[in-house]
């Protein structure tokens, strides 16, 4: 398995469950980068279908539809924003849930405005 999280005392034996969340808190995913990489392997072969991307990616069908749709959702000053940033707390904290409620709204300019505000919020 490795060795184990800092956090965890080494004379406590590490369940599974405290295992695997350690591996999360130490592999953070940019969502809009998963995003596009669906979307680009979907359309190198307007034959593949979301069910093609998920074999390939060994995800479920359902989480290519959502990345793809949380890319193809948020406006382009947005996902650029994501993909050219190198900040490993700006990674962290625009998570997929944290993303999501971006695309319910109507229009772009509501878009960015909720995401500049949600920037600030990191910020301070």
């Amino acid at each position: 398995m490795g060795e184990k999280p800092s956090f965890i005392s080494s004379k406590k034996a590490i369940t599974e469950r405290e295992w695997k969340s350690a591996l999360r808190k130490n592999n953070w995913k940019n969502p809009i980068f998963e995003g596009q990489k669906y979307l680009e392997y979907l359309e190198s072969n307007l034959d593949f279908k979301y069910q093609d991307a998920a074999k390939e990616f060994g995800v479920s069908k359902a989480r290519v539809c959502q990345m793809v749709a949380l890319y193809n959702r948020l406006p382009s000053r947005i996902t650029e924003y994501l993909m050219n940033t190198d900040e490993p707390e700006i990674i962290k904290y625009f998570t997929e849930r944290r993303l999501r409620p971006l695309t319910l709204l109507v229009s772009d300019d509501d878009k960015i405005r909720k995401f500049d505000k949600m920037k600030e919020a990191l910020a301070n």
